[in-house]
């Protein structure tokens, strides 16, 4: 399988210019194999410009998945939503999902279902209840600490 690159920051300096013209058009193909609309506008979210933010959620958040078997559109519109000044970026990175790993693993053993029917639950059981089911599955005393652990680090602001 072919590896296809696209250099970001290139591709970023030339949506914060105002003389780029039509980007897209000008890629080689490998280029475009290798331009993920998503992956750019997350490079473009990371700026302190809220002005650029607001733009990217407006013209461009609503339609990526939407859009995705049209990508010189989306980089039109991500050309729209860039605010053309010279600016330094910040990558953000997408939130894991292993809160209550612990937690799901006891649903998981006591409903008998797949990480993905858990994961798809609503709602979600509290700690008192996962507590209850952890105790009938017979969890030991040690793994009911740790999974009480689990919750108040939860809790904890990050």
């Amino acid at each position: 399988m072919a590896e296809y690159k696209l250099d970001i920051f290139d591709t970023l300096g030339k949506l914060n210019s105002s003389k780029s013209g039509d980007i897209y058009s000008k890629l080689s193909e490998d280029e475009r194999k290798g331009f993920f609309p998503l992956i750019v506008m997350r490079w473009m979210s990371g700026t302190s410009d809220e002005r650029q933010i607001m733009m990217l959620n407006e013209c461009a958040n609503k339609y990526v998945f939407s859009l995705a078997e049209h990508p010189h559109l989306l980089m039109q519109l991500l050309q729209v939503a860039s605010s053309k000044t010279s600016k330094r970026y910040q990558w953000i990175g997408i939130k894991s999902n292993t809160k209550k790993s612990e937690s799901f693993k006891v649903v998981q053993q006591y409903f008998e279902m797949s990480h993905r029917e858990v994961k798809m639950l609503s709602p979600f059981p509290n700690d008192t209840e996962i507590l209850q089911m952890a105790e009938e599955l017979g969890y030991t005393k040690e793994e009911l600490t740790k999974l009480k652990k689990e919750f108040k680090d939860e809790k904890i602001p990050k």
